[in-house]
């Protein structure tokens, strides 16, 4: 009984570590895809209001 509850734990925790893994990847992506500076956000936002 106490091997099935660990080794249902184990996969819950292979979930959130994939989730926690998939997040930072995202947030590298963004870093690298998106305005860095002021200027270039603000650069971004004049150009999207034009449309």
């Amino acid at each position: 009984m106490v091997f099935i509850f660990f080794l249902a734990l184990g996969s819950i925790l292979q979930g959130v570590g994939a989730l926690v893994s998939f997040i930072g990847v995202g947030t590298l992506i963004a870093g690298y895809l998106y305005p860095k500076t002021g200027k270039e956000l603000t650069d971004a936002v004049e150009e999207f209001e034009k449309k």
